[in-house]
């Protein structure tokens, strides 16, 4: 236990500092019991955590590509590009996206959350581990208070349950408007 434990601080280490490839190749010891050491694994021990931050190593290594995904996109003029949830959060995208565009939030609830990914987890790194619902609606509140500060920079907020398509175009109009009349004035 002391050996996965010993990568596990080191995980956490590399994961703040988006050494992610580093964090990679430690977090895949975690799942192999060396016999040289003498320790084997426990009948019923869980592998959560090797799970879990296998999940946020894999979300950080893909958010490298996403940004320059959507910096190779997000030049084409009168492009809409709907992102993720992590997507703002990384490599100062969403100031890239306000200086380059229109951005809207669309606040969904958590609850409403939690009812959409529970039947996809098993195709997200970083839910997947979730064995009840409680917990997938705990971590999702703590992701939405992370991200929150950079979803509040966007341009227009809405309520995705209340969601009036009208009152997003014109938003999106005026919007618009401002930003002409402020760069061509």
């Amino acid at each position: 236990a002391q050996y996965q434990l010993a990568r596990i601080e080191l995980v956490k280490k590399y994961i703040a500092e988006n050494k992610y490839e580093e964090a990679l190749v430690l977090i895949d010891q975690c799942y192999i019991y060396p016999p040289n050491l003498g320790e084997g694994k426990l009948h019923g021990a869980q592998e959560n955590d090797f799970d879990y931050y296998k999940g946020c190593i894999m979300e950080g290594l893909n958010r490298k590509e996403e940004a320059s995904v959507l910096r190779e996109i997000g030049i084409h003029s009168n492009t809409i590009i709907a992102t993720g949830g992590g997507t703002p959060c990384f490599h100062q995208n969403m100031q890239w996206m306000n200086e380059h565009g229109i951005t809207v939030w669309l606040n969904t609830p958590v609850n409403e959350l939690v009812q959409r990914l529970w039947h996809e987890k098993k195709h997200r790194p970083l839910i997947a581990h979730f064995e009840n619902v409680n917990d997938l609606e705990v971590f999702l509140n703590k992701k939405l208070e992370e991200r929150s500060v950079f979803y509040s920079l966007a341009h227009i907020h809405m309520n995705e349950i209340a969601l009036n398509i009208h009152s997003l175009v014109n938003g999106i109009e005026q919007l618009f408007k401002n930003n002409f009349q402020q760069n061509h004035s």
